[in-house]
C-alpha cells in the first residue's frame, strides 16, 4: 500500500508493458497540485493491475506539478499532453478520452488517492458482468483522517447491495455524479458521443448524469475504489470547496441548465426527474450558509438568481426536505430573503447544534431519546438568535457601522439631520494619502469655476495635511478619522475619489459620485480575474468594497476606450462613462512656462542639479507580496549600487515606490545619485513624470500616463515569467505593446540607458501606436470636460 506521506517515486507492482496490452486507460488532469501529486501518482503506479495506459494532461501553473508529473511519465512510460491555460478539467478529460488506447477508461483527480486493488476489482467486475460501466464505493479523507469516511449521498437507495442496475430503477444515483469511482467502456462513450462539457467547472456532474441518461448497464463494486480528498491547511481549495465564490454557484447552475436540456432530449422516467430536482434543490441549499456570511456581491447575485432557478423545480420536491430546509427554500422561491437573513441563521445553527449533540450522545440514550436530543438544541439556538443573528442582519443591511459605534451613530445622524448641498465638493486623492491624482486637477478646475463653494480635501494622516496646507489654501482640510469628515461625507453634493469611500458610505439622493480611478489597467481587475486563487485574493476588495460602490457611481472617468471597456466587466458597471481623458494628464499639455516651473520645483525639492538628467524609477506592487504599510521597508529588484557606478556622472535616479509596497527606504548609501520621492514624501507623481528624462518601470500603469510626454521608457522585468503567472493575470501581453526595451538585469538597464540616442529610431512605430491607443483623448482639457459634464 502507498503511504500518504510517501514523496518518492514508487515502483509499484508491475507487469512488463511490452508483454501485456493495457486494458485500462487512466486520465489524470494536472494543475497546481504540488502538495498532493506524488501521493496520487504513486497510488496509480502501485496498482495491482498493470500495465495501465496512464495519460497525464498537464496545464502549466505557478508550481512544480507538471515537472513532477513528467518524472513519473518518464519512469513508467506514461503519456503526457500539455493544454492551454484557459482549458479546464472537462477539456483535459476529453483529450484523455481521445488518446485512450485501453478498452476501459478511468478518471482521477490529481489531489486524490486510488486504493491498490481498485482497477483490478473494477476490471474483474465489468468483465464478469458485461456492463457498460462499473461503479465502486468512495471514501472522503483529509490530513487528519486518512482512513476516510463514507459519502452517504453516493450510497443513497442501497445501490451497493446490488450487482447490476439501471438508473431508471435507482434514481438516487443522481447523487453519484463523480466520474472517478467508475470504470467505463471507451467504446460506449465514443459510440454515444458522451463527452465532458468544456470551459466550465462542475463538468464531472454534467458528464456522469449525461452518461446515466443513455441508460447504461451499471455493475456495482461494493469495495472502496477511490479516496476523495478534502484539502486543508494553507493549500488552495478545490472547486467544490469554493462555495463562498458566487462564480462557483454560477458555474454549477450553467451545467445544470445544460443537463436540463439533456433531460428534455432523452425524456427519462418521472422518478428520475424528481430525483434530479431533489439534487438541484439540495445543491442550492449548500450555498445558504455561504450566502448568509457572503460578500455584498454574493448576496446580491444570490438574491437575483436563486428564485428563478427554484421556480423551475417541481413543487412536490420541496415536501421531501426537513422543515427547516423546506422553509428556507420556500422563502428563497418567494424572494423573501429578509426571512432567510434572520431565521435562516437560527435554522442552520439549530441543525448544527443538534447534530453535534447527537454525535456526542451515548448510543443507548440517543436511541431512546432522539427527540429529546434535538429538543436540547433549541435553547442554544435561541440564545444564538437573540445574540448574533439580529446584529448580522443589521450589519448586512448596512444599518450598523463598519468602524465604531461613534462613527456609525454620527454618520447616520448627519444623513438624517442635514440635507445634501450642491455647494459642497469632497475630494479624496489616492486613498486620502496625497494631494494628487485626477482629483487634484478636477479640484483646481472646479475651484476656478465655483470659487464660493465649500471645497473639502480629506487626508488619512496629519502629515498629508501639513505637506499640502499651503497649496490647499482656501479649501477645508479634514482627517478621515474626524467627525468633520463624516459630516462632509454625508452632506457633499459632489464626491470625487480614485478608489473608494468607507464601506458604510451610502450615496444620498441628489449627491453625485464621480469615480476618477487611478490608471489604465494592465493587470486584470475585479471580476475579470478568473483564476480561483486570484479571485480569493481579491474577493473582499472586489465584492465587499468596489462592487457595492460601483452601483452608486454616477460617472466613471476614463482615460481611453480600453479602460472604459474594461470597467463594464471588471466592476459590473453600466453607468455613464466620461470619455474625457485623465485630468491628471493635463499637466503634460500645459504651456511651456508652466511646465518649466513644475520641472524647476521638482529639481529644487529633491536637490537635483541642473546638469543632471533624471531617471524616474517607479515599479508597481506585486500581488504575491504582502501589503506594505508606512513602516514597511521597501525592497527593489533593481541594483541601485550598480546603476550608481555606471550612470552617476550624467544621471540622477528618483525612486518612487507603489503605495502598497511599503513606506521606508534609506537612499543614503547611494547619495547623491539616488533621490526618494515616496508616496508620503512627494505627492504628485505627474510632476515627477514631467521632470523625468527617462522612465524605468515594470508593469506599472504609470507608463500609460508617461507616454503623454513622448519621452523614453525602459521596462525592467526580471520576474516576467513569475509575474505572467500571477494570480490576476494581464489584459494583454505588455511585451507586445509597451514601447521600450524589456530587460532582466541591472547591467542591461545601464546599457540601455547608454543606448538612448537610438531609442527614437528603435521604438518610434511602437510608441506611436501606444499613444494612439491609450492617449488619444489627452489634450490638456480633460479637467474642463469633466466640469462641463457635471454642468459646473
Amino acid at each position: 500500500m502507498v503511504d500518504f506521506d510517501d514523496d518518492t517515486v514508487n515502483s509499484g507492482s508491475r507487469v512488463d508493458a511490452e508483454l501485456t496490452k493495457a486494458e485500462v486507460s487512466v486520465v489524470v488532469p494536472v494543475y497546481e497540485v504540488e502538495p498532493y501529486i506524488r501521493t496520487c501518482l504513486n497510488s496509480i503506479a502501485a496498482q495491482t493491475l498493470q500495465p495501465l495506459d496512464v495519460i497525464l494532461v498537464l496545464k502549466p501553473g505557478s508550481d512544480r506539478s507538471c515537472e513532477i508529473a513528467e518524472e513519473f511519465a518518464a519512469r513508467y512510460g506514461w503519456k503526457t499532453r500539455y493544454v492551454e491555460h484557459d482549458e479546464r478539467q472537462g477539456d483535459s478529460r476529453n483529450h484523455g478520452i481521445d488518446m485512450a488506447e485501453g478498452e476501459y477508461i478511468a478518471f482521477v483527480d490529481s489531489d486524490d488517492y486510488v486504493p491498490p486493488k481498485a482497477y483490478e476489482l473494477m476490471l474483474n467486475r465489468i468483465r464478469s458482468t458485461g456492463a457498460d460501466l462499473v461503479l465502486g464505493r468512495t471514501l472522503r479523507f483529509n490530513s487528519k483522517n486518512r482512513k476516510g469516511w463514507a459519502t452517504p449521498k453516493f450510497e443513497m437507495g442501497g445501490v451497493f447491495k446490488q450487482q447490476i442496475v439501471h438508473w431508471r430503477d435507482y434514481p438516487w444515483l443522481v447523487y453519484n455524479g463523480a466520474p472517478w469511482n467508475k470504470l467505463i467502456s471507451v467504446d460506449y462513450l465514443r459510440r454515444n458521443k458522451i463527452r465532458y462539457p468544456e470551459k466550465i467547472y462542475y463538468e464531472d456532474v454534467g458528464f456522469v448524469i449525461n452518461l446515466f441518461l443513455h441508460d447504461p448497464r451499471i455493475a456495482i463494486e461494493p469495495e472502496v475504489v477511490y479516496k476523495w480528498r478534502i484539502r486543508d491547511g494553507s493549500a488552495a481549495k478545490s472547486v467544490t470547496q469554493q462555495k463562498g465564490d458566487f462564480a462557483n454557484l454560477e458555474e454549477r447552475l450553467k451545467v445544470y441548465a445544460w443537463l436540463d436540456d439533456q433531460f428534455n432530449k432523452y425524456g427519462p422516467p418521472e422518478s428520475i426527474k424528481r430525483a434530479w430536482d431533489h439534487r438541484k434543490l439540495t445543491d442550492v441549499l449548500y450555498y445558504v450558509k455561504p450566502y448568509l456570511s457572503g460578500t455584498a456581491y454574493f448576496r446580491d447575485m444570490f438574491r437575483q438568481t436563486v428564485p428563478g432557478y427554484l421556480s423551475g423545480l417541481s413543487p412536490s420536491v420541496f415536501k421531501k426536505f426537513p422543515l427547516g430546509d423546506r422553509l428556507i427554500a420556500r422563502w428563497m422561491l418567494k424572494g423573501q430573503f429578509h426571512k432567510v437573513d434572520t431565521l435562516g441563521e437560527i435554522i442552520l445553527f439549530y441543525r448544527e447544534t443538534a447534530a453535534l449533540l447527537k454525535k456526542h450522545t451515548p448510543a443507548p440514550i440517543k436511541k431512546a431519546l432522539v427527540g429529546a436530543v434535538y429538543a436540547c438544541a433549541a435553547p442554544f439556538a435561541a440564545a444564538y438568535y437573540l445574540g448574533r443573528t439580529p446584529y448580522q442582519y443589521a450589519k448586512k443591511k448596512r444599518r450598523l457601522p463598519y468602524l465604531s459605534f461613534r462613527v456609525g451613530v454620527f454618520y447616520n445622524l448627519c444623513t438624517h439631520l442635514f440635507p445634501v448641498s450642491k455647494n459642497i465638493f469632497l475630494y479624496e486623492g489616492v486613498s486620502g494619502r496625497q494631494y494628487a491624482g485626477n482629483e487634484k486637477y478636477i479640484y483646481q478646475e472646479l475651484k476656478r469655476r465655483a470659487p464660493k463653494a465649500k471645497h473639502v480635501w480629506a487626508f488619512q494622516q496629519q502629515d498629508g495635511v501639513d505637506r499640502n496646507a499651503a497649496e490647499l489654501d482656501g479649501a477645508e482640510i479634514v482627517l478621515k478619522t474626524s467627525l468633520k469628515y463624516l459630516y462632509y461625507l454625508a452632506r457633499a453634493g459632489y464626491l470625487f475619489t480614485g478608489t473608494s469611500f468607507p464601506q458604510f458610505f451610502q450615496k444620498r439622493k441628489n449627491a453625485t459620485y464621480v469615480q476618477t480611478w487611478h490608471g489604465t489597467p494592465l493587470k486584470k481587475l475585479g471580476f475579470d480575474v478568473t483564476a480561483p486563487v486570484g479571485r480569493e485574493l481579491n474577493r473582499n476588495s472586489t465584492e465587499n468594497v468596489m462592487y457595492p460602490q460601483s452601483k452608486q457611481w454616477d460617472f466613471f472617468v476614463a482615460p481611453n476606450e480600453f479602460t472604459a471597456d474594461r470597467f463594464s466587466s471588471a466592476y459590473k458597471y453600466s453607468g455613464p462613462v466620461m470619455r474625457t481623458g485623465y485630468p491628471r494628464n493635463d499637466i503634460f499639455y500645459a504651456d511651456p512656462e508652466q511646465k518649466a516651473r513644475i520641472v524647476s520645483k521638482v529639481r529644487s525639492s529633491l536637490g537635483i542639479p541642473e546638469d543632471k538628467k533624471i531617471i524616474l524609477y517607479a515599479p508597481t506592487f506585486k500581488d504575491s507580496k504582502k501589503y506594505g504599510n508606512r513602516d514597511t521597508p521597501i525592497k527593489f529588484n533593481l541594483n541601485l549600487a550598480e546603476l550608481q557606478n555606471q550612470l552617476q556622472d550624467d544621471w540622477v535616479l528618483i525612486v518612487r515606490a507603489h503605495l502598497l509596497s511599503g513606506g521606508r527606504f534609506d537612499p543614503t548609501p547611494y547619495a547623491p545619485f539616488v533621490k526618494t520621492a515616496l508616496v508620503d514624501e512627494y505627492d504628485d507623481p505627474q510632476e515627477l513624470c514631467l521632470a523625468a528624462d527617462l522612465l524605468i518601470t515594470d508593469y506599472s500603469s504609470i507608463c500609460f500616463d508617461y507616454a503623454n510626454t513622448r519621452k523614453p521608457m525602459l521596462f525592467f522585468c526580471p520576474d516576467m515569467a513569475e509575474y505572467a503567472s500571477e494570480k490576476r493575470g494581464f489584459y494583454f501581453d505588455p511585451q507586445e505593446k509597451f514601447p521600450g526595451p524589456f530587460v532582466t538585469t541591472s547591467k542591461q538597464v545601464a546599457l540601455e540607458v547608454r543606448e538612448l540616442p537610438s531609442y527614437q529610431e528603435r521604438f518610434a512605430t511602437k510608441y506611436r501606436a501606444f499613444v494612439e491607443e491609450f492617449c488619444a483623448w489627452e489634450d490638456g482639457k480633460a479637467s474642463a470636460r469633466v466640469a462641463d459634464v457635471l454642468k459646473i
